[in-house]
């Protein structure tokens, strides 16, 4: 089992284990300094979704207080200095108090908190009110579209394929509008379009939610 390696396993052992490892924008360190601080985190909690249920205070309008304490707790817990941890949070583990979009992380988030055919779940239910959009290009394409989001026009300082925080919260807004209790429930089938080879975005999304 995927815990019972991580409890096992000394620091170095794990940076040992991937040493050499790289995908995209991920290198072996990273994922060294990200299982490192998860083994901290979780010790002998029951998970770590428990945890993240717990750091959801009252008053949070959504995931994101939340997600920057547990983002704050594993980089504490990581061993890494403050010099070292920047790449690995960049690159696994960006958090919202630096204003980033944190498209994986609330992907994440999405999955373990929602259930249907899409998203396994697992975690507290609860929590789908609070979740917030992952942005990605074809995400920030159809809620332009849609007006749902002022990202990419014109003096609004950010590319419309580079969306942070502020459009992932403001095209948040927009879908809580419809689905109060789910507001990232189109995800899945919004972003296929752009990503499917076989369809036509245009096509697909002829007309808007005006």
């Amino acid at each position: 089992m995927p815990r019972d390696f991580l409890s096992c396993s000394r620091a170095s052992e794990l940076r040992k284990a991937f040493d050499g490892f790289r995908y995209r924008f991920f290198s072996g360190a990273d994922i060294a300094s990200l299982l490192c601080g998860l083994k901290g985190v979780l010790g002998k909690s029951s998970g770590l979704g428990t945890i993240f249920s717990a750091l959801v205070k009252p008053g949070d309008e959504t995931v994101l207080p939340a997600l920057a304490r547990l983002v704050a707790e594993i980089v504490s817990a990581s061993g890494t200095t403050s010099g070292s941890a920047k790449p690995f949070v960049k690159n696994l583990l960006p958090s919202p108090a630096a204003g980033s979009a944190c498209k994986r992380p609330l992907l994440f988030l999405r999955w373990m908190i929602r259930k249907d055919a899409v998203d396994p779940g697992g975690w507290d239910a609860g929590l789908c009110p609070l979740l917030v959009q992952p942005m990605d290009t074809h995400m920030t394409w159809v809620a332009a579209r849609f007006g749902f989001t002022s990202c990419g026009a014109a003096g609004d300082g950010v590319a419309w394929n580079s969306p942070n925080l502020k459009t992932a919260l403001e095209v948040t807004r927009r879908f809580r509008e419809i689905e109060p209790g789910d507001p990232v429930k189109y995800d899945f089938c919004l972003t296929r379009p752009g990503i499917r080879g076989d369809l036509d975005r245009d096509a697909c999304f002829e007309g808007n939610f005006r």
